[in-house]
């Protein structure tokens, strides 16, 4: 009896275990009318089992299905679950345009995932600083 009670909790466990996922983001990009390049939208996906590299896979499709050439892209990799952050920032450039960048973190929290989109905003937008601010547009737990 003491056998049958450990090999049911064994299948509990189990199946109420959290499922490896991952996640990752695409950045779809657009010109100002100067030419300079702005972000205009993300393509986030989540893949219900394996790493973040299965879902940029993904993410990679989707863009491709919209754009051409090599997309800008960042995921969860060995992460296998926490929370997807992403932010963006609007600063003027120096055609006095406004230009949108995007960032996207990973974290075991949400709030380590913020500071990784901080610092992956810094990544992509070097002009950028802190006190510029920013806007959290979408967030997850996967």
């Amino acid at each position: 009896m003491k056998t049958l009670n450990i090999m049911i909790a064994a299948v509990f466990l189990m199946a109420t275990a959290p499922a490896h996922a991952g996640a990752a983001v695409c950045y779809g990009t657009e010109e100002t009318p100067q030419g300079r390049d702005t972000d205009a939208e993300y393509f986030a996906r989540w893949s219900g089992s394996g790493h973040g590299r299965a879902a940029e896979r993904v993410a990679r499709q989707d863009w491709a299905a919209k754009y051409r050439g090599n997309p800008s892209c960042t995921s969860s990799q060995d992460l296998e679950s926490g929370y997807l952050v992403i932010i963006e920032a609007h600063t003027r450039a120096y055609t006095d345009e406004t230009v949108v960048t995007m960032a996207a973190g990973f974290g075991r929290t949400a709030d380590e995932a913020e500071d990784e989109a901080v610092a992956e905003l810094g990544r992509r937008n070097w002009s950028w600083k802190q006190r510029d601010g920013y806007t959290t547009i979408f967030d997850k737990r996967f």
